[in-house]
């Protein structure tokens, strides 16, 4: 509105001024109403984003199953934006085993948080879902975050096969960083070399090791595996007390999970000491334990390994 004015100290001139700080505040109060509306909008197109940025499905649904609210997640969740829209049933969404599961929590005023339920996507794929249901009680309806975990699960899985493989090899298997410290270490090493587990693990091989082999052939191995991925090869090494185990020994490298650039070395170390003394006690049985010299047993083997021969010509 426009002011009136008014010079006069008169009722008239009262009334003109009091005309005018109501106005006044009436437009103080439209600016206040203006930006606290400008404020909520901005405020819901914010909570409207977070809500679309989220990448768990998002539903709000009525005690009925009827759906009323959800995020563009909820349909990357599903597979299909036709499956799921307002006024679709998310008891409907589900496989048959699990609908019973979700009208229950409907129908008994139910929250329950991260349950996982296995269903069926679309396309009749297994599908790992991480539910968790709140109750919004404003509105007596009820908001389901919903995780498709089947390829969390199936990463977790690996993991599990890996660390049980690790575990229970037969083989000693040790892991270390790019800066040669050991981050993993199976129990079968610490058998084959008498160290436990817990004094190996934070250090490097050398702290611990009394390795000549190893440590004069470092430099070959570090260059083979960047080259060519892997080094294999025949070491004597010490055990804890000293003695020389023979082993035949792998290594390569892995990418670390937090960078394509860094690699962990992964050993595997095979006990050999069966089977050198099978062929020390084979050189034993054909030869003189004096001398070395090939005995009568030995002589009477290659005899007739050489007629054989003549007899295949």
């Amino acid at each position: 509105g426009v002011s009136i004015e008014s010079s006069a100290n008169d009722e008239i001139g009262d009334l003109v001024r009091a005309f005018n700080t109501m106005l006044q505040r009436l437009n103080q109060r439209d600016q206040q109403v203006a930006y606290t509306l400008d404020k909520l909008e901005a405020e819901k197109s914010f909570a409207n984003e977070v809500v679309e940025t989220v990448k768990h499905a998002l539903i709000v649904v009525e005690p009925s199953g009827e759906v009323r609210l959800y995020n563009a997640a909820a349909c990357r969740v599903f597979k299909c934006s036709s499956v799921i829209c307002q006024g679709a049933n998310l008891v409907d969404l589900m496989s048959d085993d699990n609908r019973r599961f979700i009208k229950n929590a409907l129908e008994n005023d139910l929250e329950f948080t991260d349950e996982q339920v296995w269903t069926r996507d679309v396309f009749d794929q297994p599908q790992l879902l991480q539910i968790t249901c709140t109750k919004l009680t404003k509105r007596e309806q009820f908001l389901f975050a919903i995780q498709d975990i089947t390829e969390v699960e199936a990463a977790l899985s690996r993991q599990r096969l890996a660390a049980g493989v690790f575990e229970n090899s037969q083989d000693g298997l040790m892991v270390t960083n790019e800066s040669d410290v050991i981050t993993m270490v199976n129990p079968a090493l610490s058998e084959l070399l008498g160290y436990p587990q817990e004094s190996l693990l934070g250090k490097m091989p050398e702290q611990v090791f009394d390795w000549q082999q190893f440590r004069s052939l470092m430099p070959a191995i570090k260059d083979a595996v960047i080259q060519f991925g892997q080094w294999q090869g025949e070491v004597w090494e010490k055990d804890c007390n000293g003695k020389k185990v023979p082993m035949f020994a792998k290594v390569s490298r892995i990418k670390t999970a937090q960078s394509d650039s860094k690699y962990d070395y992964v050993y595997i170390l095979s006990d050999l000491s069966s089977i050198k003394e099978m062929e020390r006690l084979e050189y034993l049985a054909h030869h003189d334990s004096l001398t070395g010299v090939a005995n009568r047993a030995q002589l009477y083997r290659v005899l007739d390994e050489t007629l054989k021969q003549q007899k295949a010509l």
